[in-house]
């Protein structure tokens, strides 16, 4: 995964001041390991405006035309996680924190839309993400009676993020007694990375000397945009006898968000597309980046283990 220039010099200074603070006298145990599991409450972004905005569509276009429509596109959700934090006492409660964690969320789905004896419409979608956080960060941690403790963190959050999107379209009609054909494949994987923060508080019961549980919760500020990938369109078209059209594009995309009247209703809905160039149509509006956001809350539940 390609690293910008400022990314990279936050992450090796990170890095660095790690390493520094692994070298300075600690006192107590002097590293823990803590293992947590738990949910996801991450803001809605592009993908799932776009998915909504697709149903409204379809549903908006069966009010307009008639005929019936089935299914419907989910909204993307992460599952739960699990994360390991290695924590590195310095001085009167304060320690230095490395965390890694693993992310993921995939929905796909189907919108079938058809007038009898006129066509029948298959609208498939596919959306997954799978990334990886980094959280550098210090913490303070204050003993409280009978065993417990509480501690507060904050610091900086890096994540590396993979995008992979398919869409299917295939729309078989009949017009002036005639039969006709279209299908289209589209298919892209982007990735990108992006630095933010994070803050927790959390709360821990000392079962032994080497082994507390706790829970805690964090808060993170985290968006992610400059998606670049793969992509690949195919497209066939046969609108009469003996005259079939076939159109296959590759290369590199972008990742754009967009709002387009480009329809049979002639109304503005969202687009998030892979395009090879940026989108230049009297069409569109609200043109940006395509962006995924990872800022929300996460409740956490784990064990510490302290050496």
């Amino acid at each position: 995964m390609k690293f910008s220039k400022s990314l990279k010099k936050q992450s090796f200074l990170f890095l660095f001041l790690l390493l520094i603070a692994a070298l300075l006298p600690v006192q107590g145990k002097g590293v823990s390991l803590k293992l947590s599991f738990g949910p996801h409450y991450i803001q809605k972004g592009d993908i799932n405006n776009w998915i909504e905005s697709l149903n409204t569509l379809w549903s908006e276009y069966k009010d307009s035309y008639g005929g019936s429509v089935s299914g419907q596109f989910e909204n993307l959700r992460y599952e739960p996680s699990i994360e390991g934090e290695l924590r590195i006492n310095l001085i009167s409660g304060l320690a230095l924190n490395l965390a890694v964690s693993y992310m993921s969320g995939k929905k796909e789905g189907t919108i079938n839309f058809e007038q009898e004896g006129v066509q029948e419409v298959s609208h498939f979608l596919m959306n997954e993400v799978k990334a990886i956080p980094l959280k550098f960060g210090l913490s303070y941690t204050y003993p409280l009676p009978k065993n417990f403790n509480i501690s507060f963190s904050l610091g900086r959050y890096i994540i590396f993020v993979q995008y992979t999107t398919q869409e299917n379209y295939e729309n078989p009609f009949t017009a002036g007694g005639k039969n006709y054909s279209y299908w289209s494949k589209k298919n892209n994987k982007f990735r990108s990375e992006s630095l933010g923060y994070y803050s927790s508080i959390g709360g821990e019961y000392n079962l032994t000397d080497f082994l507390a549980v706790g829970i805690e919760l964090e808060k993170v500020w985290s968006k992610v945009d400059g998606f670049k990938g793969p992509y690949s369109f195919e497209e066939f078209k046969s609108w009469q006898e003996g005259d079939d059209q076939k159109h296959l594009e590759e290369g590199k995309a972008s990742l754009y968000y967009f709002e387009t009247n480009d329809n049979p209703l002639n109304k503005y809905y969202i687009e998030l597309s892979g395009e090879k160039d940026k989108p230049d149509d009297l069409n569109l509006r609200t043109l940006r980046q395509g962006e995924l956001n990872f800022s929300g809350f996460s409740l956490k539940i784990g064990f510490r283990f302290k050496f």
